[in-house]
């Protein structure tokens, strides 16, 4: 019976991509997931790198210490590969290409557009993976992007002995290159 319940659950939730209008992209408001480009990056700083290969991109929805009053759900996305690469040349950081239309064909997630060349995933309550009632714990993680939706990531610096030393030690399912904070396209080092 459990079978069957998880199974409607997922089916619903998936059909709910092939109901999706178009939407106009203003700020904050929901985005189809067709209008999810194909890439979209995530910026973060290269010591968390293993922590995104393991678990994913985790935003829990309650704040997370006394300084944070509220908290916006979801995990913010780049849109544009140029507002990605500045970002991740001001910090010296890390990005994560993630494949758009996976998350979007997953039937897992809804977006809603933000500021320009951001949009904001959410995973649904009602997704099959989000483990929703389960309990209370579980139900305040809020949205878990998988690893599996990474296409590639990109360093400020890599060489072919360093991107050797990550897919061994768990990058060989995805490139890894390194990006130019010229603005030219990034120097793919290792492709699987």
């Amino acid at each position: 019976m459990k079978l069957i319940l998880e199974s409607w659950k997922k089916f619903l939730t998936e059909s709910v991509l092939d109901q999706e209008e178009e939407l106009e992209a203003s700020e904050g408001s929901p985005l189809a997931a067709s209008a999810l480009p194909s890439e979209i990056y995530y910026v973060t700083s290269e010591k968390y790198v293993w922590n995104v290969v393991e678990e994913g991109i985790l935003d829990y929805k309650e704040p997370q210490s006394e300084l944070e009053e509220t908290r916006v759900p979801g995990v913010s996305f780049y849109t544009d590969y140029s507002e990605a690469l500045k970002a991740a040349t001001e910090r010296n950081g890390t990005m994560f290409v993630f494949d758009g239309d996976t998350i979007a064909a997953s039937g897992q997630y809804g977006f809603s557009s933000m500021d320009e060349g951001n949009v904001r995933v959410t995973m649904r309550d009602e997704a099959s993976e989000s483990g929703n009632g389960a309990s209370d714990m579980v139900d305040e993680l809020g949205t878990r992007i998988s690893f599996k939706h990474v296409k590639g990531v990109l360093f400020p610096s890599m060489n072919k002995d360093k991107a050797a030393k990550f897919a061994e030690r768990g990058l060989n399912s995805v490139k890894i290159g390194q990006y130019d904070p010229e603005g030219a396209d990034p120097k793919i080092i290792y492709a699987p």
